[in-house]
């Protein structure tokens, strides 16, 4: 038999019912609501789904905002400089934003991209790979030019260009890599013949001179700003002033004396361009390697995601108040989010 508890009814003049206290509803996980014998109007707190619910005589329904309302962050890999007084990588396209489009219990496509391979020996880089929720792209970063390579980018350039290198084979300075097109993403510099190579492109500012164009600020991972999809520095042919990444890219190289340096994994940054001398004793120091991409959801904490069968996904995850932050940092597969 149900009970009604209380410590003091009183009359009340308004046309309402006045409580005190908070109204405490019983409270049951989902097997204990299921087992309850309901009728319409029923209601009760669900300690699985975190709700009230009530019952419309057929079904339970919650009182609970269930919109599958996803914020997301989706880098590419920034590009793998070339060698040879060599630009700096281009930095993986930096796309941002929210979606409440995407359905419950349905599985969506995530990817991580790689960052792009170094080149050695006065030979282009590789473009980094993109990366992927759904039908938002991060893109690829492209490979810088050199004394022998030029700036290059994919068929379909999908991430920031990167700098032209400074050589002395060519009759002119080489140009740089262009603007993508996928995620928000700028042109690298051109290099300088017989001088130095130029930065790659970033997110948020193109390559400037020698220095890498700096990447986009976001703090949905850890709710401080955190900065993605940078260029790397140029290398040069003299005795100093390599150029400098943008925040998590590569620094160039000089001369033959200091190596050239990665771009930071899970930021999509690009690899900073070899330094190197000029003919006739060539001498290719070692140029950078992108930096990965990442993929980072929030989503209400009332969901659990589930892996599909195949997944490949590295995955960590944080709370952040009400909602769950998930954060891939490599692999490729599926996740649903169900209630």
């Amino acid at each position: 038999m149900s009970e009604l508890k209380t410590n003091k009814i009183s009359t009340n003049d308004g046309n309402n019912v006045a409580i005190d206290d908070a109204l405490g509803l019983k409270s049951y996980d989902t097997a204990g609501r299921n087992a309850l014998t309901s009728v319409a109007g029923d209601m009760i707190y669900n300690t699985d789904t975190l709700s009230p619910e009530y019952y419309n005589g057929s079904q339970w329904v919650l009182l609970y905002d269930t919109t599958l309302n996803i914020e997301y962050l989706v880098v590419g890999g920034g590009g793998g400089a070339s060698s040879g007084v060599a630009g700096g990588g281009g930095g993986g396209g930096v796309n941002a934003g929210s979606t409440s489009s995407l359905l419950k219990d349905t599985f969506y496509q995530i990817s991580i991209g790689a960052g792009g391979t170094r080149g050695t020996n006065n030979n282009a880089g590789s473009v980094g790979t993109e990366s992927r929720f759904d039908s938002f792209y991060g893109g690829t970063g492209g490979y810088s030019g050199s004394q022998n390579a030029v700036a290059s980018q994919p068929n379909t350039h999908t991430g920031s260009g990167g700098g032209g290198g400074g050589g002395t084979n060519g009759s002119a300075q080489q140009t740089a890599g262009s603007a993508g097109t996928k995620g928000n993403a700028t042109a690298g510099a051109a290099g300088v013949q017989g001088s130095r190579g130029g930065g790659g492109g970033g997110a948020s500012t193109a390559g400037s001179g020698i220095n890498g164009g700096q990447g986009e600020g976001n703090s949905l991972e850890t709710g401080s700003s955190q900065i993605y999809g940078s260029g790397g520095g140029g290398g040069t042919a003299g005795s100093s002033g390599n150029g400098t990444g943008g925040t998590n890219a590569g620094d160039g190289g000089i001369r033959n004396t200091t190596d050239a340096t990665n771009g930071t994994d899970n930021f999509g940054g690009g690899g900073g361009g070899s330094g190197g001398t000029l003919a006739s004793n060539f001498y290719y120091g070692l140029s950078g390697n992108g930096g990965s991409g990442v993929v980072v959801l929030k989503v209400p904490s009332i969901f659990t995601l589930t892996q599909g069968s195949g997944s490949t996904l590295s995955l960590t995850t944080s709370t952040s108040g009400t909602d769950t932050i998930y954060k891939f940092t490599g692999g490729t597969g599926t996740v649903k989010f169900t209630l």
